[in-house]
């Protein structure tokens, strides 16, 4: 590609879910793997399974028909979460600029950098993959195109591990016969669609005379055709969410539990991640509503309000329990616990009445400072409230490490 064309590359992890478990447990690598075995039904499906034609929301007893020694496992936001971060920081160690578009998935723009890394588009992006695949034990492929679309093509081309690149003088090799259902931002309706006006293939679509499509076609159909002319129309959202009505929380656990300790403890988990959410954006909440569902998928609700609005999850905790209590009953079997963040607000307008309050708060504020740390580099089991042990007996260790401690 030339030294100051655009370069964008597209970067998609392969079979992610999967593939985190795969990493995170060796006994699991080259083998059938299925996500998802708390609902009973494939939600991710690592290549070695798809290979038996198990496909998602396959029910588990139609999976294990078709591969009996699948191995079905339960679902792990917080790992997935975790080598997301990982992921996205490694390529940031490269260029600044990244567009996270879902959890395993980002453009980024490597214009104007072979100088300072002294190799070729294509080697910086090897670069990147090579390290994402040595420091987190995952595959990922790569596309590198002068826009968006491109990019998104070429990632696709080799999966899994893949890393192609398409510069502008060698679009029309790669979108002759592709089907343009394939082509990003052209979904079944339209490919359909312009398979009744005579349109082949993505090339066939490519080549048509701008008038033609401005007749036939929106606005968001001409870009993408001026995009797989070689056009950059879509530019990388560098901006971050800066508002928030809301933070919410919820986890839905395997086996469902009539055990108070278990159940809290589920609540309170979920009460730490809202409340690092919060701290990471530098926000307090004022309220709390809390949720408990049952195993026949009931719901009950309890809206808590704080005499100061906080990320602290420990002062949260006490409040939360007393709704808590009021909300449990013996002998129900709940399956899913949640918090909802409310009335939020910057955390540096927060007037505290007590000047030993405003001490206490800064004391916790560099605690959580120093906990938040320990949990991006290790994960969220690293160190966690007492109250929260109980849900931590089921889950496995991330990435095999001890427990540090509890923050009572």
């Amino acid at each position: 590609m030339p030294i100051n064309a655009p370069t964008l590359i597209h970067v998609d992890g392969d079979a992610f879910f999967a593939s985190c478990a795969q990493a995170l447990n060796p006994e699991l690598k080259g083998k059938p793997v299925v996500i998802g075995a708390e609902r009973g039904l494939a939600t991710a499906i690592s290549y070695e399974a798809k290979r038996y034609g198990i496909k998602r929301g396959m029910l588990g007893s139609k999976i294990k028909q078709l591969c009996p020694n699948c191995k079905f496992v339960n679902s792990d936001y917080e790992v997935y979460h975790l080598f997301s971060q990982r992921l996205f920081n490694i390529i940031k160690q490269f260029t600044p600029d990244v567009e996270k578009y879902s959890v395993d998935e980002c453009f980024a723009d490597l214009t104007g950098l072979r100088r300072p890394y002294n190799t070729s588009y294509l080697g910086i992006a090897r670069k990147i993959k090579d390290k994402i695949e040595a420091d987190l034990g995952i595959t990922v492929s790569f596309g590198l195109g002068p826009n968006k679309t491109i990019a998104k093509i070429a990632s696709e081309w080799d999966k899994p591990s893949g890393l192609v690149a398409i510069p502008g003088n060698r679009i029309h090799h790669h979108l002759k016969d592709l089907p343009l259902s394939e082509i990003w931002g052209i979904g079944s309706q339209t490919s359909a669609y312009l398979k009744k006006l005579g349109v082949k293939d993505s090339w066939d679509f490519a080549q048509k005379p701008e008038s033609w499509i401005k007749q036939h076609l929106t606005k968001p159909h001409f870009e993408t055709w001026q995009e797989l002319n070689g056009e950059q129309i879509y530019q990388l959202d560098l901006s971050q969410k800066e508002t928030y009505q809301s933070i919410t929380r919820s986890r839905t656990f395997h086996p469902a539990s009539d055990n108070a300790d278990k159940v809290f403890g589920e609540l309170t988990k979920n009460l730490e991640k809202a409340c690092s959410k919060l701290r990471s954006l530098k926000m307090v909440a004022g309220q709390v509503i809390v949720m408990l569902k049952t195993q026949t998928f009931n719901f009950q609700a309890e809206v808590v309000k704080l005499d100061t609005p906080t990320n602290n999850p420990q002062e949260m905790a006490i409040a939360v329990k007393r709704a808590f209590q009021k909300m449990f009953r013996s002998r129900i079997t709940y399956r899913a616990t949640g918090v909802t963040m409310k009335k939020l607000q910057p955390a540096g307008k927060v007037q505290m009445d007590l000047f030993s309050s405003k001490i206490r708060k800064q004391k916790l504020d560099q605690v959580y400072y120093h906990v938040d740390k320990l949990k991006q580099r290790y994960g969220s089991q690293i160190l966690t409230l007492a109250s929260s042990l109980p849900a931590l007996e089921d889950r496995p260790r991330k990435f095999n490490l001890p427990h540090l401690g509890t923050v009572s």
